[in-house]
């Protein structure tokens, strides 16, 4: 087939189905690596979603997802060590700094601080 003759369709086509192989394999190596991570699930199991990702890629993945996709961030979390809980909590003793802006407004309200040293008091909060 000569260059020229390759129409846009074909190039458009082509791109297509380019990107819909990457994004499978991506989609099927990030399954593989929770189904061999997973504690919760015996090795027979791990054989049959495996084999049915082997024989039907494309349904064993979509199939896999549907059915164990839901808990692979929070196993990939648990493999990793992390919590799922995303901050831990302040220290005892730390203010929140809303709290501390909320008070030192407090003060420049009733006057106990001019406003030049709210605007002080409120960087060094925010630093």
């Amino acid at each position: 087939m000569v260059l020229a003759e390759i129409g846009f369709g074909e190039v458009l086509w082509s791109l297509l189905v380019l990107y819909l192989t990457f994004v499978y394999f991506v989609a099927l190596f990030a399954v593989l690596g929770d189904l061999f991570r997973a504690t919760d699930v015996s090795g027979g199991v791990k054989a049959l979603w495996f084999l049915a990702m082997l024989v039907f890629p494309v349904l064993g993945v979509v199939a896999y997802l549907l059915v164990r996709g839901d808990g692979i961030g929070v196993r990939r979390l648990s493999h990793d060590g992390a919590s799922p809980v995303a901050l831990p909590p302040p220290p005892p003793g730390a203010a929140a700094p809303a709290s501390e802006i909320a008070q030192a407004k407090a003060l420049l309200d009733a006057g106990t601080i001019s406003p030049a040293e709210f605007d002080a008091l409120k960087a060094r909060i925010l630093a």
